[in-house]
């Protein structure tokens, strides 16, 4: 129930002005592992969603100002995208 009930609040946000940020709410709302699976399937996997083009509003910085080194296997555990930012 909780992937259709994701489903169908993903798709009242079609044509909202912040798009992304209520299907990201969406699936703060409706998170579970199914909907996670199929998330991760439709969106990363099979390319559903199409991505929209870099529109230079995040320009990528110089080096100097670029941490130089980073070691990722200081951050382990789960992820979650979450909207607040965005709003």
């Amino acid at each position: 129930p909780k992937c259709l009930a994701n489903v169908v609040c993903i798709n009242t946000c079609n044509g909202k002005e912040d798009e992304t940020g209520c299907q990201i709410k969406c699936g703060d709302i409706f998170e579970n592992e199914v909907v996670g699976e199929f998330n991760k399937c439709a969106v990363s996997d099979m390319s559903c969603v199409p991505k929209k083009q870099d529109d230079g509003s995040y320009p990528v910085p110089t080096k100097d100002v670029v941490v130089q080194q980073f070691d990722t296997k200081m951050w382990n555990g789960r992820w979650y995208i979450s909207a607040g930012q965005n709003e």
